[in-house]
């Protein structure tokens, strides 16, 4: 459809000559009282706020110095409080523990508590035991007899104090039983050295690059900030000892970024003003009106009428009078409506259709039972036995094959009785009908039992498998689709575990079957954390290249001492079902951060870690404070964080879920979008949905680059994600041929089995010696 004149008409010459005045008196009146501005008062003022700029950013990385150096002090003054309020402590100044020492003070201790010295002295405070290490050279250090001396004179629980080996910050504490009755045994000093080698190491762990001295001249403020030179500005956090003793600084020297990059832009600007702005406004406001200010406003008008609508099958007029960059820019917006409209009914089709039998899929199910599939009151939920014996053996292309005969099969059965037939996942399908009869079900259910039990022949070879059928009925069994589903997948299952190729109802399911079974899993998975028997597997995510790991994401696994390594796909519905995902997912938060961070302090500063969040999670508002707790605990960059989850939870929660999304955003954690083309919503939902990142479902990899139009589907994936501005990841890579496609059609991360399995932490540690991350 083509806009014409009308409703969106070309502005008249009127309206062009009205532009092009209005320009030339808003141009050039803006120009000479800029020009004036600029030279009498923003160039001043710009940089003088430049200079406050670089003063607010030293000031903040004092801020921050500060901020270590105090929450340093905590930790040790709680680790003291720990060691004071303990028997052993208190039994050994009272000289009842001899080897308490010989027990306690080991290198190790200093090394985990990182503390420089412990000082013991009994109730009279007299000094019983001192013991000293340096953590750098990780040697013992020897200490004068006299060394308590500089301590038993203060008064103060914690602070700063010259010793004679140096500027040290300690806390003492008195010495109590463990449960902190009856009268102190003395006191127990705990501190380290403050000296060039801490603060060069916490330089490194902030970032920044500090000195340490001793303040000779009369101190001033705590934090002072001052001007070093043209280039560089200084900051200094005072540091007292107690006691009226001397001061000390630490020192940081930043560039004067603001002020040089302001002052160099001015400069640069004010030239190309001066010279060319008088040049240019009329050489400009003569061409404007006969080549582009009119035509321009008709393309501003006829754009903001395609933007009202919202309708992408409308298309720009293309002017006949001439041909330039403006008649390309209109022809380009056609071609980008065209494009767009495509990808629209592309989209749509991948929403709701399965790509490789043409069903419905379970988004279309969802999004169509409250209407106009508001008349079927039965469900079978059935999969193929045996079907992972026809995929391992003919491959992956002869079992899809297989589904799709099969597919078409009983397609032709269901709109026989006006049913709906649809693919769920895998060799999962479902078919609604109209009926709630017992008999005229039982008959369909055999017809369906008939159909797939037939022999298939694929690639010259013969291929036989029967089917399991489970079978639920509304009201009977539940009044809404998702309470159906699950009913006729427990009695599918039931027909599996009991012989296969056959049907059951749920409402036969007797109390010793399956089902029984089900709420026997469930009873031991909530004793499955407190057995220590949940394990936390990490997959490496692998850059565009695929030469270094960027991220690694957290699999949880339940190691049954009895029946094994279960697999997530059955305890995980069982844990959301009963709650405890909620339970279980925070245990996953604090390890997996825990595990990472110690990757972390290895040397991995850049690594990511990405985890799956079930929709209980998202929709328990406890989840957010927990996470705020472990990100506080932990120091875990939260821009190294990114939470996944489902397309099928996208559809099914999202008034749970986007103000979830934005509560994530808040925290600068990433959101990635996982099995991105297989669940129950697509890029329609990206429009009110901010992810970061798109992770494409094996399903859309594992037949590139040998089929065509999974190969041009996966293209045209990237393309759309590409022009969205999105980061993706693509799972299922296993072979070399898919890694080399997808390298060089796409900037995506890579994951799949051809590079790693997903691993304990013990064993993927040997690969991230091996390969070092790279950022």
């Amino acid at each position: 459809m083509i806009l014409m004149s009308g409703g969106l008409s070309r502005p008249d010459r009127g309206i062009a000559m009205k532009l092009i005045m209005k320009t030339f008196l808003v141009v050039g009146s803006a120009i000479a009282l800029f020009l004036s501005v600029i030279f009498l008062f923003i160039w001043p003022a710009l940089l003088k706020d430049a200079n406050q700029m670089d003063k607010r950013t030293v000031l903040k990385e004092l801020q921050r110095i500060e901020s270590h150096l105090s929450s340093q002090a905590d930790v040790l003054n709680r680790t003291n409080l720990d060691w004071a309020v303990w028997d052993d402590t208190f039994l050994f100044l009272k000289g009842e523990y001899p080897d308490y020492p010989a027990v306690n003070l080991l290198p190790e201790t200093f090394e985990n508590n990182q503390v420089n010295f412990m000082l013991f002295s009994d109730g009279s405070g007299s000094n019983i035991y001192q013991s000293a290490y340096d953590l750098k050279r990780v040697e013992p250090i020897r200490l004068p007899a006299e060394y308590y001396e500089d301590f038993s004179r203060l008064d103060k629980a914690q602070g700063y104090v010259m010793t004679e080996l140096g500027l040290a910050f300690y806390s003492k504490q008195p010495v109590y039983k463990s449960d902190g009755s009856g009268t102190a045994a003395g006191s127990l000093v705990m501190g380290k050295f403050l000296d060039h080698n801490y603060v060069d190491k916490m330089g490194k762990e902030l970032g920044l690059l500090l000195s340490f001295s001793e303040q000779k001249e009369k101190p001033g403020k705590k934090q002072a900030v001052e001007t070093a030179s043209e280039t560089k500005m200084k900051g200094n956090l005072l540091i007292k000892e107690l006691e009226g003793g001397g001061s000390y600084g630490i020192s940081i020297l930043m560039d004067r970024e603001f002020y040089q990059q302001k002052r160099s832009s001015l400069i640069q600007q004010c030239y190309y003003i001066a010279g060319f702005s008088a040049i240019m406004l009329l050489l400009v406001l003569f061409l404007l009106d006969r080549f582009i200010l009119s035509r321009v406003a008709s393309l501003s008008e006829n754009l903001r009428g395609i933007q009202e609508r919202r309708d992408t099958g409308l298309r720009l007029p293309i002017s006949s009078k001439h041909r330039d960059e403006i008649t390309n820019l209109e022809q380009s917006i056609n071609k980008v409506l065209a494009s767009l409209e495509d990808k629209n009914r592309e989209i749509t089709n991948l929403a709701y259709i399965d790509q490789l039998t043409g069903l419905p899929n379970q988004a279309y199910l969802f999004e169509h039972y409250l209407t106009s599939l508001k008349g079927m009151k039965a469900v079978f939920f059935f999969d193929l036995d045996g079907f992972k014996r026809i995929n391992d053996t003919l491959g992956h292309q002869a079992g899809d094959i297989f589904l799709k005969e099969i597919a078409e099969k009983v397609k032709a059965l269901a709109d026989e009785m006006n049913g709906l037939f649809a693919r769920l996942a895998g060799d999962e399908f479902a078919l609604l009908v109209g009926t709630s009869e017992r008999m005229e079900l039982e008959g369909i259910a055999s017809r369906i039992l008939s159909q797939v039990g037939k022999e298939y022949e694929t690639f010259q070879y013969k291929a036989f498998t029967t089917a399991s059928v489970g079978i639920a009925v509304s009201p009977l069994d539940g009044t809404s689709l998702d309470a159906l589903l699950q009913k006729a997948d427990i009695a599918m299952y039931e027909a599996k575990s009991t012989g296969k190729n056959q049907y059951v109802f749920y409402e036969d399911i007797s109390s010793d079957s399956y089902y029984k079974n089900l709420l026997e899993l469930e009873h031991e998975l909530k004793y499955a954390v407190e057995r220590n028997e949940l394990e936390i597997y990490y997959q490496p995510i692998m850059d565009k290249a695929g030469e270094h790991i960027v991220c690694v994401e957290a699999l949880l696994r339940w190691n049954h001492p009895a029946k094994g390594l279960i697999s997530p796909d059955k305890f995980i519905p069982i844990a959301e079902e009963t709650g405890l995902i909620n339970r279980m997912g925070s245990w996953v938060l604090e390890e997996a951060v825990k595990q990472v961070g110690k990757w972390h302090m290895d040397g991995l500063e850049e690594l990511g870690l990405a985890i799956n969040l079930s929709k209980s999670q998202m929709k328990d508002g406890r989840f957010v404070e927990k996470l705020d707790e472990v990100l506080k605990q932990s120091q875990f960059t939260p821009g190294l964080l990114q939470i996944e989850i489902t397309e099928s939870d996208v559809s099914d929660y999202k008034k749970e879920l986007l103000p979830f999304v934005e509560e994530l955003r808040k925290r600068k954690v990433k959101i990635a979008l996982d099995d991105f083309g297989v669940g129950t919503s697509s890029l329609i939902f990206l429009k009110d949905l901010p992810v970061d990142t798109i992770k494409i479902d094996r399903n859309f990899v594992k037949k590139v680059p040998f089929q065509a139009f999974d190969t041009v589907l996966l293209t045209g994936i990237y393309k759309i994600l590409n022009e969205l501005g999105l980061d993706c990841v693509t799972e299922g890579i296993e072979t070399e041929e898919q890694l080399k496609y997808i390298r060089e059609n796409s900037h995506s991360k890579l994951q799949g089995y051809y590079f790693s399995k997903p691993l304990p932490a013990p064993e993927l540690e040997k690969q991230l010696n091996k390969l070092k991350p790279g950022f």
